[in-house]
């Protein structure tokens, strides 16, 4: 496993956006990193695309009814945080 840390990145980003500061670039790392953690943490998988590559994060199924079971769990957990998110009366 590899641990990524913020500070690898900050000249990269800065390359691309150069009007943003070192602490803009740092607090969007940051939250971006932390909410991946949380949503691995609450069960939920993540599919990151861009023009030049796909980052999913779960599990791949062969077996369609595996798949199914596996996709009904995960739509009941995405449902259970956005509701907590939600922070309805």
């Amino acid at each position: 496993m590899q641990l990524a840390y913020p500070e690898k990145y900050y000249e990269k980003v800065k390359e691309r956006f150069p009007d943003l500061t070192y602490r803009e670039i740092d607090t969007i790392i940051k939250f971006g990193l932390r909410s991946m953690f949380i949503n691995c943490g609450y069960g939920g998988d993540i599919l990151l695309k861009a023009p030049y590559f796909t980052m999913y994060i779960g599990k791949f199924f062969r077996d369609k009814l595996m798949y199914v079971k596996y996709k009904i769990l995960k739509e009941s957990i995405k449902l259970r945080i956005k509701y907590k998110r939600a922070k309805t009366q």
